[in-house]
């Protein structure tokens, strides 16, 4: 009996079988095939998309261009004058204000997001602390966020211009201040004293050919990066690594996955202050800061470099888990003239409020200060009438004196010079214009003479007694009394 042969096991062909049996050769086939592919595709689509992709970078370069040059031509520039006594929480208060400037992410990508910058300018004059705000943002929002921050403290707009003066400067020296570390590691907000001090100091004793300016801007954040804060204390706290090459490597590689250390006494320090500052409204920040001065002599290169360096050097009060590096600035000039944004460093309010606030220290050479604390009138006190003055504070409006007041007893006090005969006579020329009748008597002759030069045209003719005037002077009889029987008590009284 002939054996029985047993027939031959099925080879596997599937597509799986092959590249398990020759792994090398069906990558190299496939990796052709897709290359065949792509270049077939890329030949037939390819240039359309260029030209498409092309067309809407072009576009989305322009509409950015646009809205930074509309933000600019329309800027103004809010001097802001600190009061005698400056609360240290004022500056918390008013960056955290000022997030309702957040605009929706679309505007983002047009480059239409507002952003303002706090600035300190010092020159021969002094030192300027200012708000440099965008076009798009309403009239009074700043002034009213800086007075309601900072009680007592006044501002003052003007349309906003260079920060380092008019250009054509000699020598301009410059840099830009970055996060060294990861933007979810907070820097130090914690003061025992004014952070702003070495700041100060390198900005003072400025000599008239030179200014300084330090600017800061800022720009409110969405919470994409807040989200991508948090998920970094995550991962800080699981000891694996944060961005997604690390992580990809970190499962390619052989091996379990990273697991952190047994014993880590930073860890749960840093986790609890990620978690600390994603808790914050947060902004995108960049500071930038320039030295510029007209001198040509041999030294005023060494002198601007050494300011800058002084400058720069103060903000290493700030270093804590996180700090900042210097980089080099081209044109610092023009890059602090057109105040433009970037990405910018994540930081949170009471950071933000450490880098930027009105200084705390009373005495400070050349900082102007709003002198006495302004109170805000009282709404019962009248707007039309005899008008005193404009509030400086609150609501600007008139402040007046009503015409049933004005006939009590009004003393009017001031040092020489501060406007007294000023306001004596507006309030005489307004009741010239309402119509009604009034005696200015002065010893001195200045004030008639105010009044006489600003006398209105068509207002009855002004009735002038002069001790000095020869001529016989108009004659008031006052015992002329029609009635005889009241004679008597005339003249008694």
């Amino acid at each position: 009996m002939p054996p029985v042969t047993q027939p031959a096991p099925p080879v596997p062909n599937g597509p799986l079988a092959r590249y398990l049996l020759h792994p090398g050769a069906e990558t190299a086939r496939l990796l052709h095939h897709l290359a065949h592919l792509a270049f077939a595709f890329g030949a037939d689509v390819g240039p359309p998309l260029l030209a498409i992709a092309l067309a809407g970078g072009v576009t989305l370069a322009v509409l950015r261009r646009r809205n930074a040059r509309a933000r600019t031509e329309g800027a103004r520039l809010v001097h802001v004058l600190a009061p005698p006594e400056v609360d240290p929480t004022g500056a918390e208060v008013f960056w955290t204000n000022l997030v309702a400037l957040l605009r929706p992410r679309w505007r983002r990508l047009l480059g239409a997001e507002h952003h303002v910058a706090f600035e300190l300018c010092a020159a021969a004059g002094g030192i300027d602390v200012a708000i440099w705000v965008p076009a798009g943002v309403p009239p009074g929002f700043v002034e009213r966020a800086v007075e309601s921050a900072w009680p007592g403290a006044r501002t003052e707009t003007e349309a906003a211009g260079p920060p380092l003066g008019s250009p054509g400067q000699a020598t301009v020296t410059g840099g830009e201040l970055r996060l060294f570390g990861p933007e979810h590691y907070p820097l130090r907000a914690e003061h025992r004293a004014d952070p702003l001090r070495p700041l100060l100091g390198a900005l003072g004793a400025v000599s008239p050919d030179e200014r300084v300016c330090v600017q800061v801007l800022a720009r409110p954040v969405t919470g994409r990066r807040l989200a991508r804060s948090l998920r970094a204390a995550t991962y800080r706290r699981s000891g694996r690594p944060m961005s997604r090459t690390g992580r990809l490597l970190d499962l390619l590689g052989p091996g379990p996955v990273q697991r952190p250390a047994a014993v880590d006494p930073t860890r749960e320090r840093d986790v609890a202050a990620i978690l600390d500052k994603a808790a914050q409204p947060a902004w995108a920040v960049t500071v930038r800061y320039a030295v510029a001065t007209t001198a040509s002599d041999p030294g005023a290169k060494d002198r601007v470099r050494g300011r800058a360096h002084a400058v720069a050097s103060a903000f290493a009060l700030f270093s804590g888990r996180n700090g900042f590096e210097r980089h080099r600035l081209a044109h610092p000039e023009t890059v602090l003239a057109s105040r433009r944004l970037g990405r910018g460093d994540l930081i949170s309010v009471s950071e933000l409020a450490a880098l930027c606030h009105l200084p705390a220290d009373v005495a400070i050479p050349g900082l102007s200060r709003a002198g006495a604390k302004a109170v805000a009138p009282s709404p019962r006190i009248p707007g039309t009438g005899k008008v005193l003055g404009v509030t400086e504070t609150g609501d600007r409006r008139p402040v007046a004196l009503s015409v049933e007041d004005a006939r009590m007893h009004l003393h009017v006090m001031g040092a020489t010079g501060s406007g007294k005969s000023t306001l004596l006579t507006r309030l005489a020329l307004s009741d010239v214009a309402a119509g009604r009748g009034l005696v200015v008597i002065d010893p001195k002759g200045d004030l008639v003479n105010d009044i006489l030069s600003r006398y209105p045209d068509g207002a009855p003719a002004p009735v002038v007694i002069d001790p000095d005037d020869r001529s016989a002077p108009p004659v008031l009889n006052v015992l002329d009394v029609a009635d005889e029987a009241e004679r008597d008590l005339v003249v008694d009284n």
